[in-house]
C-alpha cells in the first residue's frame, strides 16, 4: 500500500476509535515518518478533507437519514449532534468530519432532501418549455419529492418562520437555489406577456404556497379527494397558470 493511503487508512482507523486526528498521530499509526506526512499532504486540514471526500456514501446517507428523523421531532434549536451520531451508528468524530455542526448539517439536508434538484432540472428547460407545460410539471415534481415527507415540509416552515443562526444560511440556500431561481424565471414569463405582471415573489408565493399547503393536508383530505399527490399538484398548478394569464 502506498504511503498516502496508509496515511489516509490511519486517520480513518483514528476517527473511527473517536481519537483527534493530527498529521504526527497518522503518521505513527501509519508507521511513515512525520516529514513525509507533511510532505503528503501538508496540514492537518488537507487530510481532513481528503478524509471527507473518501466516505463512504454510506455513512453519509445514514448521518442525513438520521439527522432528517430527528428534526422532524425536535427542531433545529433542538437537535443534538451526538443522538445524530447514535442513530446513523457513526462515531460523534466521524460525525463532526462531515458536518462540523448543525448548520453544515441543516444545509446538506436542505440541498439533498429538499426538491431543489428537481427545480433546478426543470427550470433548466426553461427556455424552451412553454409556462402552461412546465408549471405543472415542476408542481409534480415538488410533489412528488414531498409528499410523503411531511417532516420535511413542518421543518422548512418553522425555520423559515423563525429563522435561527443554525438555520439561516440553509434557510438563505433554498431561497437563492429553489424560489430564487423560480421568481426569475416567472420575472421573464411577465417580462414576455405570458403571465400577468405582479411581484416575482407573490407569484412564487402563490404558487408553492397552495402545493405545500396540500401536502401538508393530505393525511385527512387523501381519502375524500382520491388523488395522487402528482394529480392534485396538476390541478393546482392549472388554477394558479388560470389566474395569472394576462389580462
Amino acid at each position: 500500500m502506498e504511503a498516502r493511503d496508509r496515511l489516509v487508512q490511519a486517520a480513518q482507523e483514528a476517527l473511527a476509535a473517536d481519537e483527534r486526528v493530527t498529521i504526527d498521530s497518522a503518521a505513527r499509526r501509519a508507521g511513515i515518518s512525520r516529514s513525509t506526512a507533511y510532505r503528503l499532504f501538508g496540514s492537518r486540514t488537507a487530510l481532513l478533507e481528503e478524509l471527507r471526500i473518501k466516505a463512504e456514501p454510506d455513512t453519509r446517507q445514514r448521518i442525513l437519514t438520521a439527522g432528517m428523523e430527528l428534526l422532524a421531532l425536535t427542531g433545529l434549536a433542538e437537535l443534538s449532534m451526538d443522538d445524530v451520531a447514535a442513530k446513523a451508528g457513526v462515531s460523534r468524530a466521524n460525525l463532526y468530519r462531515l458536518y462540523p455542526g448543525k448548520q453544515a448539517l441543516f444545509q446538506q439536508l436542505m440541498r439533498v432532501e429538499s426538491p431543489l434538484m428537481v427545480i433546478s432540472g426543470v427550470l433548466a428547460e426553461a427556455r424552451t418549455t412553454p409556462v402552461e407545460e412546465l408549471m405543472p410539471e415542476l408542481a409534480r415534481g415538488v410533489a412528488g419529492v414531498l409528499h410523503n415527507r411531511l417532516g420535511l415540509i413542518r421543518l422548512l416552515v418553522a425555520e423559515v418562520s423563525q429563522i435561527s443562526p443554525e438555520s439561516s444560511e440553509g434557510v438563505q440556500f433554498v431561497f437563492q437555489e429553489g424560489v430564487g431561481k423560480l421568481m426569475s424565471y416567472l420575472e421573464n414569463q411577465m417580462a414576455g406577456g405570458h403571465l400577468r405582471r405582479m411581484d416575482p415573489l407573490l407569484a412564487a408565493q402563490s404558487f408553492v404556497g397552495p402545493l405545500l399547503l396540500h401536502l401538508l393536508a393530505r393525511p385527512l383530505t387523501q381519502e375524500r379527494l382520491g388523488l395522487s399527490p402528482e394529480d392534485a399538484a396538476t390541478q393546482l398548478a392549472e388554477q394558479w397558470l388560470r389566474g395569472m394569464r394576462p389580462g
